[in-house]
């Protein structure tokens, strides 16, 4: 009964395995029917890259851009370090005798770029310096 089960596995396996590998049965003449898939466009962010949409197929994982074969190059997205995702307001603190004090702002929780106006600004200039003793 043991080796009945075994060598139903076995057989259930290898069917398994030529169905799948029968797409792209001929791999070095590449020659085969693709099976596509899509591939959604996805924006470059600050911290990652992004691509545009393609279709990409199952067997062979070729890439596909307007029907044609290209490169994982040609569909790529270059990060994009003026797109931040997760960009959030930073309230403004005033500077009191002792304590400095900050302009507001906004800061990407991804990088960590700082932001007044569109532009991108260090530490140094958010700081506002405490009045001292008067």
């Amino acid at each position: 009964m043991k080796k009945i089960r075994t060598f139903i596995m076995l057989s259930v396996l290898i069917c398994f395995v030529m169905a799948i590998s029968a797409g792209c049965a001929d791999k070095g003449n590449k020659v085969h029917t693709h099976t596509l898939f899509d591939i959604p466009d996805q924006a470059a962010t600050c911290i990652s890259e992004g691509n545009v949409a393609y279709q990409q197929c199952i067997y062979c994982r070729a890439i596909f851009l307007n029907g044609k074969v290209v490169s994982e190059d040609t569909v790529k997205l270059d990060i994009d370090p003026h797109n931040h995702e997760n960009l959030n307001d930073v309230a403004g603190v005033s500077a009191t005798c002792t304590q400095n004090g900050v302009v507001a702002h906004k800061k990407c929780d991804d990088c960590g770029v700082l932001i007044i106006d569109d532009n991108e600004v260090s530490e140094e200039e958010i700081v506002i310096d405490a009045l001292g003793e008067t």
